[in-house]
This record gives structure tokens, sequence and C-alpha cells, in this order.
């Protein structure tokens, strides 16, 4: 027979278990899952405090991270079931800001900036006082840890929608009906940016920035990576890969073919990401690059966010999508979009990157990002 100690034991043993799975999702699955908070929470926020639905977005996006924070301070408090209060209450407080803190170091690959720390620790302490105010009533607590739960699971995007999908295959189908006739070289980046975002002009109903999120994702497929939209659960399913990849071998940035997929991959997550993972995507290839690869690249770098800034200036408002479909309908030269990069540093080693550099929190980096966004303010948008 068993007795309340081994239950209670058991017990401790599923939390803390349950602790260590809650922390190793907070550290290495893209949160919200995958692209940020679904649609009904995102409409919900919209309707009660009218924001406009990218604001409403990223409002959605904070509250359901905080969320998924909060729930380690929770588990953190049933995992010292066991221990006495008074005992249990300070470790709670310092252990669960503490763990936060390092799931969003490793999650973002270095520390977090004020407002991310901040936001953690408000989480996790706010999390553990909850626990606490409710741990001894048995049925509250178990409402509480399901609702944390099931609230981010349900509210949470997990694809990109079928509109969105359908478009993107129409796209990618237009662009390489004609793909023979594309010039190799920067040529070719700008003549297929003109032909998707021309396609999507035509396409445009009403808000232009369906359309061009579409021709974004298509030339991500095309031209940066075929496997790009599984981040959205999906796939374009662009028959006849060997052409498509023929025709990504063909095109480049300025002469560096590289480059060409560095852009449009970061547009592409762009596109996919609320909280501007892109860009954390783009910092950590260069890291691992330099850990044995091809060392960071300032070079790839600038095309990440140059891929970035076009993505925002497509999808930002109604107008700006527009504005873009017309600039682009008059003819478009690489560098309106990304200005020559190839005088930056790379092939960085890291011990180099770290000791020259300082990292990624460095001075120097900092001040390299800053020469590669002020080059950005003489892009066309």
């Amino acid at each position: 027979m068993t007795t309340l100690s081994e239950k209670t034991s058991k017990a401790t043993i599923i939390w803390r278990t349950l602790l260590f799975i809650w922390f190793m999702a907070i550290c290495f699955v893209p949160a919200p899952l995958p692209l940020g908070a679904g649609k009904f929470l995102v409409k919900f926020i919209e309707l009660f405090i009218s924001l406009p639905d990218n604001v409403s977005a990223t409002i959605a996006t904070i509250i359901l991270r905080c969320i998924s924070l909060s729930m380690i301070g929770v588990l953190i408090v049933q995992s010292l079931r066991t221990t006495r209060r008074k005992i249990a209450i300070p470790v709670s407080l310092i252990m669960a800001p503490t763990i936060v803190i390092t799931s969003l170091w490793i999650y973002y690959s270095h520390f977090p900036i004020p407002f991310q720390f901040w936001i953690g620790v408000a989480s996790a302490e706010v999390g553990v006082l909850i626990a606490f105010s409710l741990q001894r009533n048995g049925i509250m607590f178990a409402s509480l840890f399901s609702f944390i739960t099931i609230t981010f699971i349900w509210a949470t995007s997990t694809g990109i929608s079928d509109d969105l999908y359908e478009n993107g295959k129409a796209t990618a189908r237009h662009i390489m009906s004609a793909s023979e006739q594309i010039p190799s070289g920067d040529r070719g980046f700008e003549q297929l940016m003109e032909k998707a975002f021309t396609f999507a002009k035509e396409n445009t109903r009403g808000d232009a920035r369906e359309p061009n999120k579409a021709a974004i994702l298509a030339l991500g497929a095309i031209l940066g990576e075929e496997k790009i939209v599984k981040v959205a659960k999906r796939e374009l399913n662009v028959k006849n890969l060997p052409k498509v990849i023929k025709l990504r071998n063909r095109i480049t940035a300025y002469k560096r073919g590289d480059l060409s997929r560095h852009f449009w991959v970061s547009a592409a997550l762009a596109v996919l990401s609320t909280d501007k993972q892109s860009i954390r995507v783009g910092i950590m290839k260069e890291v691992m690059d330099s850990n044995g690869g091809s060392g960071f690249s300032f070079v790839d770098l600038a095309a990440d966010l140059a891929g970035i800034r076009f993505a925002e200036m497509a999808t930002e408002s109604p107008e700006s999508a527009r504005k873009l479909q017309e600039l682009i309908a008059k003819g478009v030269k690489l560098s309106d979009f990304m200005p020559n990069p190839l005088d930056l540093p790379e092939k960085i080693e890291l011990e180099r990157f770290q000791e020259e550099y300082g990292g990624l929190g460095g001075a120097k980096t900092k001040e390299l990002i800053k020469v590669i966004e002020k080059r950005m303010e003489t892009c066309i948008y």
C-alpha cells in the first residue's frame, strides 16, 4: 500500500520533471510558436483595445511570452512543495527569475536586453506569488495550471493561413513559369523582385500586405531555401526542385550568391515572425559559422538586416505595402534595397570575434551594426 510520503515524493518528482521540460522548451523552442500569437487572440485584443493589428499582434505575443515564463515560477513552487514554507518562499523568489534569465540568455544567445530582462523577472515573480496564493487550494491551483497551459497552446499560432499558403504557391508558380528568361547575376535578383511584386500588385484586392507576404515567402523559398516555410508548418511545394536550385544558383547580390540567399531567407523569416526572431536567427548563424565554419560575417549580417527591413516595409501597414508595390513597379536597382556591404569585415573566427569585437554586445560590433543601419537609410524606402 502506497504511503502518503511516497505519493508526495512521486508528485514532487513529476513537478520537477515538468519544470525541466518547460525550461528546455522556453530555451530552444520559438515562443510563441512559431509565428507569434494566433489570430483569435490578436482579434480579441483589437476588439477591446482598438489597436492596429500589427500592434495587437505584438502585444499578444508579449502576453503569451509572459505566460510561458510565469510557468517557471509556478513549477518551482510545486517542486518545493515538501519544503517548509518559510524556506520555500525566498528560495522560489530567487530561483524563478534566475532560471528565467538563464533561459532567455540561452534563447537569445546573449544576455537579455533590459526590456527582456525585466519582463522575464516580473513574469517569474508573478508566477511564484500566484502559485503560493493558490497552493493550498488544490482545485484552484489545478485550474490555474490548466488555464496557463491550455491558453498558451490554444492561443499560439502554428502555421500560416490557408489563403497565404495558396497565394504563396501561386506566386511561386508565376515566378518559375518564366525562369528561363531571367538573366543571371544581380540583374536576375532585380527582375525576380519585379516579377513577384508585379504579380502581388495585380492580385491586390484591398490590403496589399497579404499579396506582399506571399511574394516574399515565394522568393524566400526559391532564392533562399525551399524549406523556409516549414517554420510555418507548411511547404510551398515548388515543383521541379532541380530547376529551382538551378535558378537560385544563377542569382547574385553584388556578384555573390550567398548574399541573395541571406536577403530572401531573412525577409521570409521576418514575415513569419512578430518578435524579431529573424534577426536572432541571422546573428546565431554567423556565430555558428565563426566557430569552425566560414567565420562571423558583417557582410552577411548586412544582407540579413536589409532583408528584414525590406519585409517590414512590405508588410508594416496597408499604405507602406502599397507604396512598395508602386516603387517596384517603376523598376528597381539592387542598391535600392541592399547597400553594398562588401567592404565590411567577414570570416572572423570566434576567438577573434570575442577578443577584437567584444562578441555580440561589444562596442565594435555595435559600431558596425550602426554603420550598416546608417547605410540602409540611403535605400528608397
